[in-house]
């Protein structure tokens, strides 16, 4: 083979080089081609590619089978072959780069408008992030919001119960002092009603000698009155129209009076039973609410027996309270020596519900007519004004058990002897006024029972043109306090411009919170309470007159 026909086949090999790395290089960038390119883009591509592919491929095989034909033919090649095989070469290598190059730019064109698109997803996605965070942010707001929403709607619903609470406070309230302006007027007729009870029978007593049959009868007509008069104490507390006065109390005399005082009135099938520790048994209580606070503890007793009878059984012992048993048993006591009242029935009991209401106003487990809802109620806030703590133990079908604890005290309870001393007397002058007639005539028996000289009136206009006629002829005036035309206040001022230095007393049946201020600013120089009594309306006139 001489030097043309190695030339040739070199130029040959050198042409399928050519045309193998243009198949391999549009391979290589077909397999490139990004995912982002659209579906049908990536297909019109292929599609070049693989046209592309094929072209090269067959004008390839069609030259080498040209030139080997031509080889096969020829054997040698000459100057002239050689230089058409070159021509050729060079023609088809030209249009195959040419091609080549067309098919990379419409890649890169295309791979540029992939990467755009890349790169749009990418912000798109990014924006999408954005978006999402965005949403959560609102989400957890929105969130937050409604757990706002539902606190508001609780705390709506809380001041909506608060709101019913205290309109329901507000009825009992106004019902309260409903009652305590019924309770006044009522105190005041009844203790006029009280005040002959008890002075005539007082006046009574002092005629009779100490061996009369009467005298027992009459000594027990002011034990009743005495009962009556504290009953209208006991309303006036309850409605808070009286100043309640706490003083040294043995509490076992009075536990022992009012079970005396409540056997009456309990059906025969309730047996009392009573075991009363009296040894130093002694408070600091006002004895009209402690005798209330046992008398509704006995009543509701009786209650829960009344259908079946049973046992109603009253302790009173003393108990050493200490700190680590106060704090277990007693939170609300403090370590100490307590008289503890029980008292126990062997009525039906009560389930844990009602326990927990039954101290509240108004709430009653009786039929309607039969009580109010307030015994308890009333009880509770005695024993807690008085420093202790009133608790129920109660069980279904067992019965019940109140225990009422209160501060024992060290102190001395007036004698009986101290109590009756002599009544002072007098012969001073008196105005004494009283719309009643029957007080005005018990009044003044009374007064010149004492030693003085009276002159009574039914008429506060009457008593006024008295003493404006003859001002120096009384020491004293001594007036109610409710009367129609002039009260006992507007007597008192009238009295007090026409002679300023002259002394009143001022009765009543009920004593306002303000009443004492009020007497005091208008120069009143003491106040009684009805129903009268000898002893203390003999000890309030001696005091205003000696001091005058």
């Amino acid at each position: 083979m001489n030097f043309n026909s190695i030339l040739a086949s070199f130029m040959l090999l050198l042409g399928a080089g050519v045309l193998g790395a243009s198949i391999m290089r549009l391979s290589a960038l077909s397999s490139r081609l990004p995912n982002e390119i659209s579906v049908e883009r990536s297909e019109k591509i292929n599609k070049i590619f693989a046209m592309h592919k094929s072209f090269t491929f067959l004008i390839l095989l069609g030259y080498l089978v040209v030139v080997y034909a031509i080889l096969w033919k020829l054997g040698n090649f000459s100057d002239v072959v050689v230089g058409v095989i070159f021509l050729f070469n060079a023609i088809f290598v030209f249009f195959s780069i040419l091609l080549q190059q067309r098919t990379i730019r419409l890649f890169r064109k295309s791979y540029g408008r992939a990467l755009e698109i890349r790169d749009a997803l990418k912000r798109e996605h990014s924006q999408l992030k954005k978006t999402r965070d965005i949403l959560k942010r609102e989400r957890s707001q929105l969130m937050a919001t409604n757990e706002q929403l539902k606190r508001e709607i609780e705390d709506r619903k809380r001041a909506e119960r608060e709101k019913q609470k205290i309109a329901t406070r507000l009825r009992q309230a106004q019902k309260m002092e409903s009652i305590g302006t019924l309770a006044g007027g009522i105190a005041h007729d009844f203790n006029n009603i009280l005040s002959a009870i008890m002075g005539y029978s007082e006046m009574t007593l002092y005629k009779l000698s100490e061996d009369s049959e009467a005298r027992s009868n009459l000594e027990q007509v002011l034990l009743a009155s005495n009962r009556a008069r504290d009953l209208v104490n006991q309303i006036l507390a309850f409605s808070r129209q009286s100043e309640q006065t706490r003083k040294p109390v043995q509490i076992g005399p009075l536990v022992k009076e009012t079970l005396k005082l409540m056997r009456a009135s309990l059906p025969t099938t309730i047996n009392i039973m009573e075991q009363i520790n009296e040894k130093g048994a002694l408070i600091e209580a006002d004895p009209t609410q402690i005798h209330q606070v046992l008398m509704n503890l006995c009543t509701n007793a009786s209650d829960a027996m009344h259908e079946k009878g049973g046992a109603l059984k009253v302790d009173l012992d003393r108990l050493n309270l200490y700190e680590k048993e106060a704090a277990l048993l007693y939170p609300d006591l403090n370590a100490g020596i307590y008289e503890m009242l029980s008292v126990s029935d062997t009525g039906d009991g009560m389930d844990s519900a009602t326990i927990e209401r039954i101290f509240d106003p108004y709430f009653t487990t009786k039929k309607a007519g039969k009580g109010t809802g307030m015994g308890l109620a009333v009880a509770h806030g005695i024993v807690k004004s008085h420093g202790g703590v009133i608790n129920v133990h109660s069980e279904k079908g067992k019965g019940t058990t109140f225990q009422v604890l209160l501060p024992s005290i060290d102190g001395v309870v007036k004698s009986e002897a101290e109590e009756l001393k002599p009544l002072p007397r007098g012969d001073e002058r008196i105005l004494y006024v009283d719309d009643e007639a029957t007080l005005v005539d018990l009044g003044q028996q009374m007064l010149e029972h004492l030693g003085y000289k009276v002159e009574g009136k039914t008429s506060s206009i009457e008593a006024l043109d008295t003493f404006r006629a003859h001002p120096d002829d009384f020491d004293l005036i001594l007036t109610d306090k409710t009367m129609p035309n002039l009260t006992g206040f507007d007597l008192g001022k009238e009295c007090k411009e026409i002679r300023p230095d002259i002394p009143i007393i001022l009765c009543t049946g009920f004593s306002e919170s303000t009443l004492l201020l009020r007497a005091g600013s208008m120069g009143i120089s003491e106040i009684i309470m009805k129903p009268l009594l000898m002893r203390d309306l003999a000890g309030a006139i001696r005091k205003v007159l000696d001091e005058s």
